[in-house]
């Protein structure tokens, strides 16, 4: 992060991508603008998230979201949904 000269960083779980991104934004000094090229999803979500109406807003961003050790009991792992490895871990800090 200092190498890019990062003053604010935030985690993407109990309010998904867009809405951790909002509230970094709203603590900027000036107007502040990002762009999202691709993100990584497990296969076939977009067509999950369709099927339960969008409740859950993983196609809006706003889904909560947690890839590492330490997730809510009973959420299982990445592991038994598409053979890959959890990314991280959560922590106290």
């Amino acid at each position: 992060m200092h190498a890019f000269h990062a003053h604010a960083a935030t985690d993407v779980t109990g309010f998904g991508l867009l809405g951790h991104a909002r509230a970094l934004a709203r603590q900027q000094r000036h107007e502040v603008s990002f762009v999202l090229h691709n993100l990584p999803v497990i296969a076939n979500m977009a067509a999950v998230s369709k099927a339960c109406a969008g409740r859950f807003g993983l196609l809006q961003g706003t889904a909560p979201e947690t890839s590492g050790t330490g997730r809510e009991p009973g959420m299982g792992g990445n592991r038994e949904w598409d053979g890959n490895r959890e990314w991280g871990r959560n922590r106290e800090l």
